[in-house]
């Protein structure tokens, strides 16, 4: 076991935390890969989550005193995967492929406010999960791709050519919506999700949105009006081009 996989494993058994046992299954990415690549598994979506809760249950019940390292007995606790061998790849119906995305999703949203003590925005969920913020739109709103191959890269991810995004046609208001989140505030960006139910996220009350925020209601009127304000500005402007 290197250094840093070793210091980081120490670390873990003396804290129990949650996060450092997904680090763990991260950094032992190649393990797996390795393992499903020489057993003739093929990488679809199930066996690489098959593959990432047997690798955590096998670090949970790791004894260095035993004397092999953590990749070995990883490599053991893998075994039950070979029920996977040969399999041949079948068609990911789009509803299959969903759930498989929404799953990610909300685990990548529990994983932010393990880490940072909050829900995120779906500007900061993008950049956490590297998912574009209308997928995860689409993801939330039950939008579903097209039937595609069980294709995968080896730890899991669909490759380019296997997952294709429905495109819709252009939405100025969206469009615009899309150019503006990044550059506002946290508190912006969040009101207008509550507000409106961008992100896929269900619209809530304008007094419930008040509160949850800790603004007068007059407040967030206010800065409300001045966001669909700008929100129209630059819709108008890109139905011009």
């Amino acid at each position: 076991m290197d250094d840093a996989l070793q210091a980081r494993f120490q670390s873990y058994k003396a804290t129990g935390d949650k996060g450092e046992l997904n680090q763990l299954v991260s950094d032992l990415h190649p393990t797996i890969q390795g393992y499903i690549g020489v057993s003739g598994i093929a990488p679809s979506p199930l066996v690489v989550n098959e593959a990432k809760l047997l690798t955590a249950k096998a670090i949970q019940s790791y004894d260095p005193s035993h004397g092999a390292s953590l990749q070995t007995w990883v490599k053991q606790g893998l075994r039950p995967l070979a029920r996977f061998r040969q399999q041949k790849l079948r068609p990911v119906a789009p509803s299959e492929r969903l759930q498989l995305e929404a799953v990610n999703l909300r685990e990548q949203e529990m994983l932010f406010k393990e880490k940072h003590g909050y829900d995120p925005d779906t500007f900061e969920l993008s950049e956490f999960a590297n998912i574009p913020p209308k997928r995860i739109r689409q993801i939330r709103r039950g939008h579903s791709v097209g039937t595609e191959a069980r294709a995968v890269d080896s730890f899991g991810n669909p490759t380019a050519l296997q997952s294709p995004i429905v495109q819709s046609s252009a939405d100025p208001m969206e469009e615009a919506v899309d150019l503006l989140m990044p550059t506002l505030g946290k508190l912006d960006r969040r009101i207008w999700e509550l507000k409106t139910g961008y992100g896929g996220l269900d619209p809530m009350p304008h007094a419930e949105i008040a509160k949850t925020l800790g603004l007068s209601p007059a407040t967030l009127t206010r800065r409300a009006a001045r966001l669909a304000l700008k929100v129209r500005e630059a819709a108008d402007i890109l139905s011009e081009q």
